[in-house]
């Protein structure tokens, strides 16, 4: 959702409505140094609430065996997104949204870390006077390099994209169907790049999944998964493209969320958690498509963590370390 991952799930869903208005607020201002991150490898991509500095990105042992910061500024840095493998031998990237310049821009990062890494943003344009004044969050990288995020940059919340170097930004859809006042957000592309999945209010009765095809010649969009009195957001693809898992949360109830998973027209939907009593927010895939990794926040716990359960459904194991406060997690393979 284009809108603030806070921490704490239980206002994940008011926060829907920010995204009328803007992004999250400011934890301080300026940018600060990135510290180097761990060597890549079967670990898991999150952002993680830090004491006195907001939102940061981490990596996680795959088995939750040790967690270390890969990104921190005296800003909230979430969203986190991990680019594919470069031919050139150029480091791997991650991508991911934070308000260094003042408003919320898309911003890269190498993935080894480094001493002298720097986050570089692709959202502000240095030639273009009036750019820093677009919010641009919620990024998601394709397999052949191209990121979608979701800008304010028409006066609502659109799906666009980009190069990874930042160039060549334009909607993804274009036309006079587009040009709405909708809220569209958290895209995600499916593994053949053919598609992408995203969050939308379009329908009118709160925020449901649509899927748009991202061929120029055939800029159709439509609604897939919609619950009557629940809000579906933030898809993901399984591997093969088959399937998409997603968040089911109450419209009365913020409190009520859920994993729900579907085919990739949104037939067959089910719920895949039903746990009044426990959250569960920000679902995705393993590399391999066996598990769902997602944010859990326990019945009577004092934070969100990183957790995993069968694809097919069945018990959470947390994985992060006690008081991790983290979610959006993205895998590592």
């Amino acid at each position: 959702m284009n809108h603030s991952r806070h921490i704490a799930f239980f206002i994940a869903l008011p926060v829907l409505a920010s995204l009328l208005t803007g992004c999250p607020p400011n934890r301080g201002g300026g940018s600060g140094a990135a510290p180097q991150g761990p060597a890549p490898g079967g670990r898991i991509l999150y952002q993680h609430e830090s004491a006195g500095t907001g939102l940061d990105i981490f990596l996680l042992d795959a088995n939750g065996a040790s967690e270390s910061m890969l990104v921190a500024t005296a800003e909230n840095d979430e969203w986190p997104t991990l680019g594919p493998v470069p031919t050139d031998g150029s480091p791997q990237m991650i991508a991911f949204a934070s308000k260094q310049s003042g408003v919320s821009d898309i911003f890269v990062f190498p993935l080894a870390g480094g001493a002298g890494a720097v986050p570089e943003n692709r959202t502000n344009d240095p030639t273009i006077s009036t750019d820093d004044a677009f919010e641009d969050t919620t990024p998601d990288w394709s397999s052949d390099g191209r990121i979608a995020f979701a800008t304010k940059r028409d006066g609502d919340f659109d799906i666009w994209m980009m190069r990874g170097n930042g160039t060549n930004k334009r909607p993804v859809w274009q036309g006079a169907h587009f040009d709405n006042n909708c809220v569209d957000t958290e895209p995600a592309w499916s593994p053949d790049n053919s598609k992408i999945a995203y969050t939308s209010n379009c329908s009118g009765t709160g925020f449901a999944i649509w899927v748009g095809s991202t061929d120029p010649q055939n800029p159709s969009t439509q609604s897939i998964a919609a619950i009557g009195n629940r809000d579906v957001v933030d898809p993901n693809w399984s591997p093969d493209g088959t399937q998409l898992v997603a968040e089911s949360c109450s419209q009365t109830n913020t409190g009520d969320c859920d994993i729900v998973i579907m085919n990739a027209d949104g037939s067959n939907l089910r719920n895949l958690t039903n746990t009044p009593n426990i959250g569960e927010v920000d679902p995705v895939f393993s590399a391999n498509g066996q598990t769902i990794i997602m944010g859990f926040f326990p019945a009577g716990g004092t934070g969100i963590q990183i957790a995993r359960m069968p694809a097919a459904g069945g018990a959470a194991t947390v994985i992060s370390p006690q008081g991790s406060h983290g979610r959006g997690p993205q895998p590592v393979p």
